[in-house]
């Protein structure tokens, strides 16, 4: 009867000390602390701020966060109107199942090859802590000799920085329909912990929208981020730049891996018990 008793009693440690093992072990994998998927199915197309975000145009922030479309000159150098949209798009997103995608299109349509434009999509009222990757889908429309980029947003104490890595789409779309834009979109990743060079961002809306010549530092792991998007640079005109998909996840806390160690030799320490 004691050898019983002993015997279940071990049982129960064990069962415990696996139980305790597995929900350490779910605690260490990587947290999501934000995600945004640009899921749209009413129409066509929608504004940027369905989904609480807001986009801008032109080195004089021309917000297009509701409206869509440009209704006057995008930049002091072009004279076009209407010329750029940022839209979220009823088309298949990145991964295929979905539908609905954040785009910037650059449709400058004056005389001439146009001129670079510079745009930002960004959602702020977050309060993010421990961030470790950000990573996010996109994809491009247009082949010209220089690419349409990408770099990083995020707002720590009111700032905005850019990442000083930029991120291009290695391929154009097939076409520029809506359901083919996202089909051969690329998975993009930034680490925080690899990612310690970044540019100010001056973001005011309607009066400038302007990148920093020079870098700074900022260690993004151990910062408050309030704010996170996108800065991208359409080199010319009838390009776009496509956004799905963007998921911010934190590093998992040293007491969660301490724990998964513990329950990992506590099961050692019941299994040559039992056997015993």
């Amino acid at each position: 009867m004691k050898r019983i008793t002993r015997c279940w009693s071990t049982y129960s440690l064990w069962v415990m000390t696996a139980l305790m093992s597995v929900l350490a072990m779910d605690s260490v994998r990587a947290q999501v602390l934000y995600s945004q998927t640009f899921d749209y199915t009413t129409a066509s197309s929608g504004s940027a701020s369905l989904f609480g975000w807001n986009a801008y145009a032109g080195s004089s922030a021309i917000d297009v966060s509701t409206s869509k479309t440009t209704t006057t000159a995008i930049d002091a150098n072009s004279s076009a109107t209407a010329g750029f949209s940022s839209k979220v798009y009823n088309g298949l997103g990145s991964p295929h199942s979905t539908q609905g995608y954040l785009a910037f299109d650059y449709d400058n349509n004056s005389a001439g090859g146009g001129f670079a434009l510079n745009v930002a999509g960004v959602k702020t009222g977050l309060s993010l802590s421990s961030v470790s990757t950000i990573t996010w889908q996109s994809s491009r429309t247009g082949s010209f000799a220089t690419l349409p980029t990408t770099r990083l947003l995020v707002q720590v104490g009111g700032v905005w920085y850019a990442s000083e890595t930029t991120f291009t789409s290695a391929t154009a779309a097939t076409s520029a329909a809506l359901d083919d834009r996202m089909a051969s979109a690329d998975s993009f990743s930034l680490s925080a912990a690899s990612e310690t060079t970044w540019r100010v961002l001056t973001l005011t809306p309607g009066s400038q929208l302007s990148l920093a010549s020079t870098t700074t530092t900022l260690d993004l792991a151990s910062s408050l981020v309030t704010g996170v998007g996108f800065y991208g640079e359409l080199a010319s005109r009838y390009t776009s730049i496509n956004y799905d998909t963007l998921v911010v996840s934190t590093v998992p806390e040293p007491a969660a891996m301490a724990m998964v160690g513990l329950g990992l030799l506590g099961l050692g320490v019941l299994k040559r018990r039992y056997r015993a």
